[in-house]
């Protein structure tokens, strides 16, 4: 099961809602980015026959408060705290007392009970004072944007499990029951490295799902296709695959939200206000102008010098990457194929470098690609 959070972008729900099933997966819980794409995740989970549950107080039917699974005789309860659904009107005292019911009723049917909470309800506290009156669950598993949970802690009888990032690492929870005695619970992480061989069903499926997710009908400059040439044009850049700064978001979200505040991501705006989406003006200002020689008008969507400009050697990657060491040094050469003398006079990697790094969150707006004089 997961508890939620699975993605944000409608072009995933189809390879990732099919893989989850394939996988047997019983259950999954909605966390803020499933909840905003509403009705389009509920279907794409019902037609994959994956099971939703949540009790915020939708009166959408494809979502269930809890579930009760039969395993060898043993009555699992699954019930999840997460994001309200759009159609959601309820005010969160009435959430609050829907979930005290749903929880209450779930536990007093299940022999083992597990709480997905995306919505970071079952803190210390709630498990500690809830123990002696409506019971705890045996199990919580955290949500993606809890803070301060990194590793597995027992609360009262449960045993609270923080999210695998990134699907690196998959949680075992192996259970022993005993009518005289409270469950007993062990927790095992698995590591998911080079080790384990790969589902080729299934690596091929997410591979034709990206593929699919960069072949959209291009509508903006972080929606293009990929072009597999690899010509060397005359102003010297070389054809390659356009990867979206979208796709990147899946994985790295903090990671595009720092970016798309920087002057990288206006550089295409930039031109168009200056009226110079021009071919001298593109390859700099244009990272899919520069993959594939196209460009098209933006508006409100971060476009230009994107995450492929400065991690282009560690494009594409997948399952091999899966350790977080494993990553590209970004070089600051790269930086010199634009900031040249007669196009960005002022650059000087020692304080412009340094602005556009990712952990430099306190730095100044960085001076980009969008300065350069045409």
């Amino acid at each position: 099961m997961d508890s939620g959070n699975l993605t944000d972008l409608p072009g995933k729900l189809d390879v990732m809602m099919s893989v989850l099933s394939k996988l047997g997966y019983a259950a999954v819980g909605l966390g803020s980015g499933d909840a905003r794409l509403g009705g389009e995740f509920l279907s794409k989970a019902k037609e994959n026959k994956l099971t939703v549950v949540d009790v915020p107080g939708s009166k959408d039917d494809r979502l269930i408060p809890y579930l009760i699974k039969d395993v060898g005789g043993v009555k699992v309860g699954v019930i999840s705290f997460g994001a309200p659904l759009p159609d959601t009107s309820v005010d969160d005292e009435v959430i609050r007392k829907i979930r005290f019911e749903k929880f209450k009723e779930a536990r007093s049917k299940s022999d083992i009970l597990i709480l997905l909470d995306q919505a970071g309800v079952a803190a210390n506290d709630w498990l500690s004072r809830n123990a002696q009156r409506i019971g705890s669950p045996d199990i919580v598993i955290t949500g993606s944007n809890t803070r301060g949970i990194i590793a597995e802690r027992t609360v009262e009888k449960t045993l609270v499990l923080p999210s695998m990032h990134q699907g690196k690492d998959l949680g075992l929870i192996d259970v022993v029951i005993d009518p005289e005695k409270a469950p007993e619970l062990t927790f095992k992480r698995v590591t998911l490295n080079e080790e384990y061989t790969e589902d080729k069903a299934i690596d091929d499926q997410v591979k034709e799902g990206i593929i699919s997710l960069t072949n959209r009908p291009a509508q903006s400059a972080s929606d293009a296709a990929p072009v597999n040439t690899a010509a060397v044009h005359e102003d010297g850049f070389q054809s390659k695959p356009y990867y979206s700064p979208m796709l990147c978001k899946a994985c790295h979200a903090s990671e595009y939200e720092d970016w798309a505040k920087t002057r990288h991501a206006k550089a295409i705006k930039t031109l168009e206000v200056g009226k110079n989406l021009t071919p001298d003006c593109l390859p700099c200002h244009s990272e899919l102008y520069r993959s594939s020689r196209s460009s098209m008008a933006v508006t409100n969507v971060p476009a230009g010098v994107e995450c492929a400009s400065c991690h282009r050697a560690s494009l594409p990657h997948g399952n091999e990457r899966k350790d977080s060491k494993q990553r590209a040094k970004v070089d600051p050469k790269l930086c010199l194929e634009c900031h040249t003398k007669s196009r960005s006079p002022a650059y000087n990697e020692k304080t412009y470098f340094p602005q556009v790094t990712h952990a430099n969150k306190n730095a100044a707006t960085p001076v980009a690609a969008s300065d350069s004089r045409k």
